[in-house]
């Protein structure tokens, strides 16, 4: 088990401070044993101020800092990844619930972002000329951004967005998830080992409160969030009024896996199942329903069942298990009402699912696997879940698949599986999805290709290799060296002579 994290207070300028005014605070349970009680985390909505005040003053000899220290500054956060992995690891494990090989290959992720920002990214917003004196095009950092985490990579998807805007001059603000505090609390220990200018870099412990406290503050530039829809709805009408402010939100989402007459089953089973179970669920990008052709459901759902019905469950410290728990007893309460909603819109449960014993008092639950005769817009189909459960419909063909996809609100990961290239081609141009793969499964996107969705699962900022994008802002500028009226055409009547 891993060792308690105690709390050292939030991370301003520097330096670590416990919250002179502290109003609630964050106590974290493990996921996986409730009696394992992780130690309180003092929340204060007045850090918001001071923290944004430090960031403010801090971001104009940053922004100005040698590329080269910044670039440095983010090798040696790299490193210390790497070094105090097992120490990261056992953080997320113990406050997420991911299986420990889960976290480890978060932390990869993380190091590989370091490596895609300065190689490819930052290469992405480098200067260009029009030729000549016929102008130039510069990149200049927004300023102020602040990064509302999510708890299921509490790691790697924050720092999908502190990378690239530290690398590129902003000063940052960290948010963590309440459910993954401690997690925050490492990740600010390693940047603060990485020599990081003073104020480039601040965490704060918060639940909504300060979230929003943080998205609302009139001194922030940049708004990054990993979350649920509803929470991306009110940043947006908490900052109508603010037009200076960029919002980049990725939402949730009801992704799809599309399977038709030719797929390779065995594949396609497996994909679709990994990218339905893994992280129990919980990703954003997991797939939450299948859409199948007539003739190939029956081959495919006793495919889908085996892999349900297998799937380890259990103490994400034990490397044989490919499940641990829900993050939240609310999740489970959620898994719950699905199953039961599920029921209520006439689906035939093929797998059961629902709450697992496991030999340890935890936020336990098994994969569910459902069939549904009609796709309809009850909650159930509709609402985005995040917990382990398939919804398997039968379709006709490409054309009626879309159609169903044309009426989801959602719009992030979709899998075609099919081995007709023209055919995965249609359906790619028609969907909306920001992701669309051909035989892979909705999970496991490439950070060197952009991630994100449209309508209720994002606004257009996708985030990976693009994230430089919107952590900084172009400037165009026509210049002249040699400033005299030599060979400038002075049109007619706009010069008068006596």
């Amino acid at each position: 088990m891993a060792d308690r994290i105690l709390p050292k207070g939030n991370y301003i300028n520097g330096s670590f401070l416990k919250p002179s005014k502290i109003d609630n605070y964050i106590e974290r349970v493990n996921p996986a044993n409730l009696a394992d009680r992780g130690a309180k985390f003092p929340v204060s909505l007045a850090s918001v101020d001071h923290a944004v005040s430090v960031a403010r003053t801090a971001f104009k000899t940053y922004r100005d800092s040698p590329l080269l220290d910044r670039t440095a500054a983010l090798r040696r956060f790299r490193e210390n990844l790497d070094a105090h992995r097992d120490r990261l690891a056992d953080a997320i494990t113990r406050e997420s619930g991911k299986p420990r090989w889960e976290s480890l290959a978060e932390i990869n992720l993380m190091m590989a972002k370091v490596d895609i920002t300065l190689e490819a990214g930052l290469a992405d917003v480098s200067e260009f000329g029009a030729g000549g004196n016929a102008g130039v095009c510069r990149y200049r950092p927004m300023g102020v951004v602040v990064v509302l985490g999510p708890f299921n990579f509490p790691g790697h998807q924050p720092f999908g967005h502190i990378i690239p805007a530290l690398a590129t001059g902003n000063t940052v603000i960290f948010k963590p998830s309440p459910l993954t505090p401690g997690v925050g609390q490492v990740l600010a220990d390693l940047i603060d080992r990485s020599k990081f200018q003073r104020g480039a870099f601040s965490l704060i412990q918060g639940d909504a409160d300060v979230g929003r406290a943080l998205a609302i503050h009139p001194q922030v530039d940049v708004v990054c969030l990993t979350g649920r829809w509803e929470t991306g709805l009110s940043i947006q009408h908490d900052t109508v009024g603010q037009a200076r402010k960029l919002l980049a939100l990725e939402t949730g989402a009801k992704n799809t896996a599309l399977v038709l007459d030719d797929a390779a089953l065995d594949r396609t089973a497996y994909e679709i199942a990994f990218s339905a179970y893994v992280t129990a669920g919980q990703r954003c990008t997991s797939t939450a329903r299948v859409l199948v052709t007539h003739d190939v459901a029956p081959k495919l759902l006793p495919k889908l069942a085996a892999y349900a019905k297998g799937i380890v469950v259990g103490d994400p410290f034990d490397e044989n298990v490919f499940m641990g728990p829900l993050a939240s007893d609310v999740s489970v309460k959620r898994m719950v009402g699905a199953i039961d909603a599920a029921a209520a819109a006439g689906a035939e449960p093929i797998v059961p699912g629902g709450k697992a014993a496991v030999g340890k008092d935890g936020w336990f639950v098994r994969p569910s696997l459902h069939r549904l005769s009609v796709f309809g817009q009850t909650p159930y189909e509709t609402d985005e879940l995040l917990a382990p459960d398939l919804a398997v419909y039968e379709i006709d063909d490409a054309d009626h698949a879309l159609e169903i996809l044309s009426k989801s609100e959602w719009g992030l990961a979709l899998a075609v599986f099919t081995s007709k290239r023209d055919v995965y081609d249609h359906v790619r141009r028609e969907a909306r999805e920001g992701i669309v793969n051909w035989n892979r499964g909705t999970v496991g996107a490439s950070s060197r290709l952009p991630f994100g969705g449209t309508g209720r699962s994002g606004n257009f900022r996708a985030t990976a290799l693009h994230a430089v994008r919107y952590s900084t802002f172009p400037v165009a500028s026509m210049e002249d060296d040699h400033p005299t009226m030599e060979g400038v055409n002075v049109p007619p009547g706009f010069l008068t002579r006596d």
